[in-house]
């Protein structure tokens, strides 16, 4: 056996049965149970159910999966049986209380179905205010942010807003619904009848432990006044301390880092993350960090003998504590033009998820308005079934019209139409496994353009063009979230019809001269396929690049033609020459 006349149908074969196997294994080896990502402050189950832990079971019934879990826990109550981490917990759910528990799928991966296809699950939110379009064009853009590609807003009735997602996309839903209001500031824990603020020292009255006195005016707990132009607010008032929240800065006052050096990153440390969001400040906010931190009381870490301020840099989203950054002494009093924001969780998903959602808000902004769940539920595509239906008639109608006319023309030879079919469907094999798992186009690629190279198929430069794009396209595929939805349906038939006919242009020679046909006329052949290719592959890689709604699609289509020109179609060649001689 020739190595070099077989290494590529060898390869092929691989190939076919490395995809086989990355599909199925991540529908089989998927282990049961979901993952916590959040349990909402008023849930009655907070005291069992905690953030990475792993549900197995819900009241004896199994959980395999988010939609186990949902289907399960909607309406639930009274005392129920979890079995979390393997052991069993009791919780009392009371009537007319929501569990406040999102869950996750354990193992992310496998083929996933855009809700256009596969459904999902809808969200329907009430607007307080009036300003529906541009709170719209903020979740939009917050869509975008987070990278969601399985995700759809848009208006209902003219009057609400409706999110559509799938399972693996509807732990956003949340983040893309909050008001997302930033604050940062100083919190000021006072003991005695006076405080510091900018280096100067006031008088504090209080009245009867439900209001204080400062410069006159009374404030209760909740209301703000002004010191030098910074605005405080009267966070507690007890008997022995009162505490202040000296407002730095909002989201209004943020903006990203353009420095690449400097981006937001995420670092392993110890046994948990640390994620790290840059921001610089507006004028106005570092006007009032100097003011906030000017004369503040310093303390000493014993351990490494740092300087810090006693009272630490408070940011809140909607009003929770989101991290609390010590400060040091050496910037007490200063105006700083950029913050580091930064903070620490155990797992990484949850660092991850922290830093998307900071680095979102202060692109985004906050909601203009408040939204107010309404109704959520189950949906189902009305037009998935149908652009399904059309690929099959589609695949159907040209396999039954090429097999007749192989067999109407060429008679016996005809057979020929059998391993074109073949090769096609592997075509699509390929695809949905990388649709699956992103990494196995480099897989692909290589063995394609290797298999080129060694057989001299590339003769001309304006290919090695086609090839570098490919090549981008590759790397674009395994930073891009991918699922079967409708534009990636439409490719799979475009590449099926490019794919017969250039099969079909490949038969045509070789039925033609049969045992006069040589290496010469492959190699014509082969060039005129490859014009063909690189042509395709620049107008697909400008849609590419234009993004949605025709990313899925160039996407598709261009690794079809990637797979075709380098492995398939050279394949279907060989096999021809074997049957016609």
């Amino acid at each position: 056996m020739n190595w070099t006349r077989n290494f590529r149908l060898m390869g092929f074969i691989v190939l076919v049965l490395t995809a086989s196997l990355v599909l199925l294994y991540s529908e089989f080896a998927k282990p049961p149970g979901v993952i916590v990502i959040y349990v909402g402050a008023e849930s009655p189950c907070k005291e069992i159910i905690t953030m990475g832990s792993i549900i197995t079971e819900v009241a004896g019934i199994p959980i395999k999966d988010s939609a186990d879990f949902k289907r399960v826990t909607e309406g639930i109550e009274d005392i129920t049986t979890f079995i979390i981490n393997d052991n069993p917990r009791i919780c009392d759910i009371p009537k007319n209380s929501s569990l406040e528990v999102t869950v996750e799928n354990i193992k992310k991966g496998g083929l996933s179905l855009g809700i256009d296809i596969g459904g999902g699950t809808f969200y329907l939110f009430k607007l307080e205010g009036n300003s529906l379009q541009d709170v719209l064009e903020s979740i939009k853009s917050r869509i975008n942010q987070y990278g969601l590609v399985n995700t759809k807003v848009g208006s209902f009735d003219n009057e609400n807003i409706q999110i559509i997602t799938d399972s693996e996309e509807e732990k956003y839903v949340r983040f893309l619904t909050e008001r997302g209001s930033v604050e940062g500031g100083l919190i000021l824990n006072v003991e005695k009848d006076e405080f510091v603020f900018n280096d100067k020292t006031y008088k504090l009255d209080l009245k009867n432990g439900k209001s204080v006195s400062i410069n006159g005016t009374e404030y209760k707990p909740g209301q703000y006044f002004t010191l030098d132009d910074v605005k405080i607010k009267v966070e507690n008032i007890s008997r022995n301390v009162t505490t202040f929240f000296v407002k730095i800065f909002d989201e209004g006052d943020l903006t990203p880092t353009k420095d690449p050096a400097n981006s937001r990153r995420l670092m392993k440390q110890d046994s948990g993350y640390v994620f790290v969001v840059p921001i610089l400040l507006s004028e106005e906010a570092s006007e009032n960090f100097a003011k906030a931190t000017k004369g503040q009381e310093i303390i000493i870490n014993p351990a490494t003998g740092e300087s810090f301020l006693k009272n630490s840099l408070l940011l809140s989203i909607d009003d929770e504590e989101f991290v609390n950054l010590p400060i040091s002494s050496q910037d007490a009093g200063k105006e700083k033009n950029e913050l580091i924001i930064w903070g620490y969780r155990v797992r990484r998903e949850d660092a991850n998820n922290d830093m998307l959602r900071l680095s979102t808000l202060i692109k985004t902004k906050r909601l203009k308005t408040n939204l107010i769940l309404k109704k959520t539920g189950s949906y189902a595509s009305k037009s998935g079934g149908l652009f399904v239906i059309s690929l099959l008639y589609t695949v159907l109608i040209a396999i039954v019209a090429t097999s007749v006319a192989f067999l109407v023309k060429y008679h016996k030879k005809g057979i020929i139409s059998l391993p074109l079919i073949l090769v096609c469907l592997s075509e699509f094999l390929f695809i949905l496994s990388v649709i699956s798992l992103e990494w196995f186009v480099f897989l692909i690629f290589f063995f394609g353009v290797g298999s080129v190279l060694i057989k001299e198929e590339i003769r001309n430069w304006i290919n090695w063009l086609a090839v570098f794009l490919m090549f981008v396209i590759t790397i674009g595929i395994t930073m891009s979230k991918w699922v079967l939805g409708i534009p990636s349906i439409m490719g799979l038939i475009f590449v099926l019809l490019i794919s017969l006919g250039q099969g079909v242009f490949m038969s045509y020679q070789p039925l033609k001269k049969r045992e006069t046909y040589t290496l010469a006329d492959y190699r014509q052949s082969i060039d005129k396929i490859w014009l063909f290719t690189t042509i395709v592959t620049i107008i697909f890689f400008v849609l590419f690049l234009i993004g949605e709604p025709y990313r899925e699609f160039a996407m598709t289509t261009s690794l079809g033609l990637m797979i075709a020109t380098t492995i398939t179609i050279p394949i279907y060649s060989s096999i021809i020459e074997k049957i016609v001689r």
